[in-house]
């Protein structure tokens, strides 16, 4: 059965259909040696679905200006996690499970605005 997870994605609530387990990152930076590089067309990928899913959810423009890439394995499964600035001044986060082979729209476990706290 497809998980349901209610959250805030690009602060409009949003109902995302999830197929497996939901890793919930903390709204906080973890030790860089935890992370990995991202495939640099992946990044476009997930960047240009973001911004075509802001505007659908919206119907303002969300222009990406920096993106931090990192990806992550927890317990074996890799998850890519974004965390980027965009045109509106926030810092948004995006978190993609890699394994999944749907279309992007089906990837994308949860976006939004987020406080980055680092240590």
């Amino acid at each position: 059965m497809t998980e349901v997870k209610e959250c805030q994605c690009a602060g409009v609530d949003a109902t995302l259909k999830l197929g497996g387990e939901i890793n919930t990152l903390p709204n906080k930076c973890e030790r860089e040696d935890n992370w990995i590089a991202m495939d640099p067309s992946k990044i476009e990928e997930i960047k240009k679905f973001v911004e075509e899913d802001y505007k659908k959810r919206t119907g303002n423009n969300l222009m990406i200006e920096f993106v931090k890439t990192t990806s992550k394995s927890p317990s074996g499964v890799i998850y890519y996690g974004l965390t980027f600035t965009a045109n509106d001044g926030k810092e948004y986060r995006a978190q993609v499970k890699e394994e999944v082979n749907e279309e992007l729209a089906k990837q994308l476990v949860c976006f939004q605005p987020i406080e980055v706290d680092c240590y």
